[in-house]
């Protein structure tokens, strides 16, 4: 079997054309092989059945961005798998996945286990689970910002709601997302101007106060752009 799969893996190589190895390439080989061998027969569909009990909804769903499927990227059982239609499940941190030739017979909820990193939407999770954080969830963190001192990680998350219209339940899902700030080989959460000023207590509280009231429209319309902003100022002070 090993030697099957370098056989089909130098194959791949000559559909691409011998290319310099940049990421791009090595993405382009591994679409190859991928194709060659058909995801289904790889172990990337390693996982159990997904089924979604809340479909009465208000027009919200419990889904990263979309409801639907997107082209994203994932490593999987320490391989890596280029252009895979997948979700990602908020409410119960899961990764799903579909075959992109429409024949799989159910939707594939991966194991958590065995997924080291995905990307979807241009955005770029991890799995983190020595953050000592309480979260009841599988360990995947959006890597939004990474500095020289400082690294934001994003747990984003929904939590779903109920209501009954006539003899139906009605849900709705909202965002409830968490940021950590890994600081000093250690992860705090800095969900708040208390947060920050308990992680750097060489911050003056009128600094951060004015740093929030200063970008409070960007604070109301995209939280996590604002978090992202906060640590590169928290970045350019404490270099």
């Amino acid at each position: 079997m090993k030697t099957k799969k370098v056989q089909l893996l130098l194959l791949a190589f000559m559909c691409i054309g011998f290319l310099s190895f940049s990421q791009q390439s090595k993405e382009k080989v591994y679409a190859a092989y991928d194709q060659l061998m058909g995801l289904a027969n790889t172990s990337l569909y390693n996982g159990t059945e997904f089924r979604d009990l809340f479909l009465y909804t208000d027009g919200s769903n419990r889904f990263f961005k979309h409801q639907g499927y997107v082209l994203g990227t994932i490593v999987y059982e320490e391989q890596f798998y280029p252009e895979v239609l997948l979700k990602y499940d908020l409410l119960e941190d899961n990764v799903i996945i579909r075959s992109a030739d429409n024949m799989s017979v159910f939707n594939t909820k991966l194991l958590p286990d065995n997924i080291s990193s995905f990307s979807i939407e241009g955005r770029d999770f991890v799995r983190l689970m020595n953050t000592t954080m309480p979260f009841e969830n599988n360990g995947f963190f959006e890597k939004a910002y990474v500095g020289e001192e400082l690294t934001l990680y994003i747990k984003q998350a929904k939590r779903v709601s109920r209501k009954i219209i006539g003899k139906k339940i009605e849900y709705s899902f909202k965002g409830d997302n968490k940021y950590i700030v890994y600081y000093k080989n250690t992860y705090n959460r800095i969900d708040t101007p208390k947060d920050v000023i308990s992680v750097f207590p060489e911050l003056e509280k009128r600094q951060v106060r004015s740093f929030y009231k200063s970008y409070k429209e960007v604070y109301k319309k995209d939280l996590d752009a604002f978090m992202v902003s906060l640590i590169k100022y928290l970045e350019g002070y404490i270099n």
